[in-house]
């Protein structure tokens, strides 16, 4: 027990380090990283509204949803695959698990997310659009964090064994963008590739937030079937690293 609150104690206190690197310090900083996402929604809804959002009610909540889970997701894993390499010296100091310091950039990278969750929030309530739906977001976002640790600790590990894997991760990434349906409905693409989107877990996420905001239903199907893949991903996830994890000092 002494064990899980010394690890908690250091997962926060990791956290906290990390907000003060990125902000360097200023409250100023912190601000602009919620404000990027509200920035982001006005240049693409102005851009976008009349092509690909013309047939979508409610369009810049549309994309400010996709933007919302896209951001973390990606900072997150981007941040977490430096984690161990930006903490070589740490770790080779002081036997401390590795997974602490992951789980502890992808919760540096939630935080502010999180904040412009809770205006979103804010904004439908004060709207008069929301609904009981909405109260089971928490689920949802909790769903997320554990998709998203577990493919933060996999490309982790892997990077400290393939360093190039940091830029090929942001080439992804990048595709990304277009990839997922941020910008446009998924009715918008071809029956196979639709089809293979149901089995993507981030696709998931951002088709089920939106049900819950903007058309005040959910499936609880795809509520299990994404908790399910993305408990697979942490497990198998953590099972590599249990088996790697044996050389890791000798390569950070």
């Amino acid at each position: 027990m002494r064990y899980v609150h010394h690890t908690f104690d250091l997962c926060i206190e990791l956290v906290r380090i990390s907000l003060k690197r990125k902000t360097q310090g200023s409250l100023i900083n912190l601000v602009w990283d919620i404000l990027y996402p509200c920035s982001s929604l006005v240049i693409i809804a102005f851009f976008f509204r009349g092509s690909l959002g013309k047939d979508i009610a409610q369009y810049p909540l549309y994309v400010f949803i996709g933007l919302l889970h896209t951001i973390f997701i990606f900072t997150a894993t981007r941040d977490a695959m430096k984690a161990m390499l930006e903490n070589a010296d740490i770790l080779k100091s002081v036997k401390l698990s590795p997974i602490t310091f992951i789980v502890a950039s992808v919760l540096s990278a939630y935080l502010p997310i999180l904040i412009s969750w809770i205006f979103l929030f804010l904004f439908i309530v004060v709207q008069g659009d929301s609904t009981y739906y909405m109260f089971l977001f928490p689920l949802i976002f909790g769903i997320e964090f554990l998709l998203v640790t577990g493919i933060s600790l996999f490309l982790a590990t892997i990077a400290v064994y393939v360093r190039e894997l940091t830029r090929i991760w942001g080439m992804i990434t990048s595709a990304g963008w277009i990839i997922l349906p941020v910008f446009y409905a998924l009715d918008q693409q071809n029956d196979l590739v639709s089809k293979i989107n149901y089995f993507n877990p981030l696709i998931q996420l951002i088709s089920l937030s939106r049900s819950l905001f903007l058309y005040h239903n959910i499936s609880i199907g795809n509520v299990l079937l994404l908790f399910v893949i993305s408990l697979v991903i942490c497990i198998s996830s953590l099972s590599v690293i249990s088996i790697l994890k044996k050389n890791f000092i000798e390569l950070l």
